[in-house]
């Protein structure tokens, strides 16, 4: 059965991070913790302990609007668009101004169906090669990103989705290590090689 795309507008609501001014100066003591586009792992989900954030005082008047847990950060700077959900967050944390948050997800989207649509599939992909903006630093506008199409499968499929996703990042992180240990014992016998020479 075909699906008919729908607007991202319509699945949830998207605000932008905390305003701070200049750089983000991060505070040795006390302050709020902030997630920052360098803090996003490559990954569709993350529990927020596996972040390794710094905090910074909030000197602005405008009333922090705190992050969620099953809340999605989307990163549209540079050569690559991604979003992020994430999970597990128990204390208040705030955004950094380059990010967007979504939230308030409609309870037919999953949210980690939402940042693999975002960052992995192609029809997501080719819509933002078509929306980027900017020369010396790539951007893709949030009016871009509230109109992107989403194909939206039910629970179930967008269940299977996630878990094939998994498996594969699973799988890719295994191989790469392989490979890594054989560079290092090829790379052990070229200089063993190098030494009989007399080099």
């Amino acid at each position: 059965m075909l699906i008919d795309a729908i607007k991202l507008s319509e699945l949830v609501s998207i605000r932008a991070g905390h305003p701070i001014r200049g750089r983000i100066e991060p505070i040795s003591e006390g302050g709020t913790p902030i997630i920052t586009i360098k803090d996003l792992p490559n990954e569709i989900s993350t529990d927020l302990s596996a972040l390794n954030l710094k905090c910074v005082n909030i000197t602005s008047k405008k009333k922090p609007n705190y992050i969620q847990s099953g809340d999605i950060l989307f990163s549209g700077r540079g050569q690559k668009c991604f979003a992020v959900t994430i999970n597990n967050i128990k204390s208040k944390i705030i955004a950094s101004p380059h990010l967007l948050i979504l939230s308030n997800l409609k309870k037919n989207v999953m949210p980690e169906y939402l940042s693999w649509y975002i960052t992995h599939s192609i029809a997501a992909k080719n819509y933002f090669t078509q929306q980027i903006r900017g020369t010396i630093i790539l951007h893709v506008p949030r009016t871009a990103l509230i109109n992107l199409p989403v194909y939206v499968p039910e629970l179930a499929r967008q269940k299977a989705i996630i878990q094939l996703h998994k498996g594969w990042k699973k799988e890719e992180s295994i191989l790469n290590e392989i490979i890594e240990r054989r560079e290092k014992v090829i790379n052990n016998h070229l200089e063993k090689a190098l030494e009989t020479t007399g080099a």
